[in-house]
Formats: structure tokens, sequence, C-alpha cells
């Protein structure tokens, strides 16, 4: 389930949260409908991952904190958490 802006083509743009089939939550920006910019991804779990997002992947500056509160701070090319 979506809720937030969108473009004249329908697409998620703009900041919006987005509710996952399987339980997870994303709160932040979207860019003709992929995830970019600034965005917290909440796992069901309870771990979270806030920090900036291009074309639907997680890339630059990111925070990862586990359920148990052991948090990872660095930066993300293609996905992976460099520190």
């Amino acid at each position: 389930v979506y809720e937030g802006t969108r473009n004249e083509r329908g697409e998620r743009h703009g900041n919006g949260k987005y509710q996952f089939p399987n339980g997870d939550i994303y709160v932040g920006g979207y860019c003709r409908g992929l995830r970019n910019n600034q965005g917290v991804y909440i796992f069901k779990c309870g771990a979270r991952y806030d920090g900036e997002w291009r074309a639907g992947l997680k890339y630059g500056r990111g925070t990862f904190i586990y359920p148990d509160g052991t948090r990872y701070e660095g930066d993300n090319i293609t996905e992976k958490l460099y520190f």
C-alpha cells in the first residue's frame, strides 16, 4: 500500500510511504517509481536502514540498525555497506 505523491504517469514520485506485502515499510523519497534521495527502510523484524538511495538501491551514506541496537554506519556502493 502506497501513500504519497505521484507524477503525471502515476508513478511514486516525491515523498511517500510504502508498506510491502511482507510487512516491511519504506518512508522517503521516490523518483519515477524508484526509491531515491533520503529514506528509511524498516524491516518487519525491527532492523532498519536509514540513508541515501539512488535508482531504487542503497547508495551513499547510510546507517543500518539491528533489532538489538547494534549500528553500522558507512558508505553504500552497489547495495554493500563499506565502513
